[in-house]
């Protein structure tokens, strides 16, 4: 005859309740994978601030190294400008003798 162990109601019940627990676990499941979601965007962010401090630390580093150069430069450039007008100086005398100062009494010119 008709138990109450299977009964259809009794069926239906605990058909209901398993999906309750079903709908329940992807609720869950659902949000687990929208934290996932966000930290992973999350991980993103941080790997592009990550990589952004390491940008900015080459270009700091680039910046320093371009700025303690151009201090020698300036240095430098002082020296170059006493250069360039001794070299404006010692021109002025090849430019007659076509850049060679012959030896006295020899000339090593093929033209010679």
């Amino acid at each position: 005859g008709p138990d109450k162990h299977c009964s259809l109601e009794k069926i239906q019940q605990e058909v209901e309740e398993v999906t309750a627990i079903l709908k329940e676990n992807v609720k869950k499941i659902q949000e687990r994978a929208g934290i996932i979601e966000i930290l992973d965007k999350k991980a993103e962010e941080l790997k592009e601030k990550f990589f952004g401090f390491l940008l900015f630390c080459l270009v700091f580093f680039i910046l320093i190294v371009n700025i303690k150069s151009e201090g020698l430069m300036i240095h430098t450039g002082n020296v170059n400008n006493e250069a360039t007008d001794s070299q404006e100086r010692t021109e002025e005398i090849p430019v007659h003798s076509i850049g060679l100062r012959p030896l006295v009494g020899t000339c090593h010119l093929p033209s010679c």
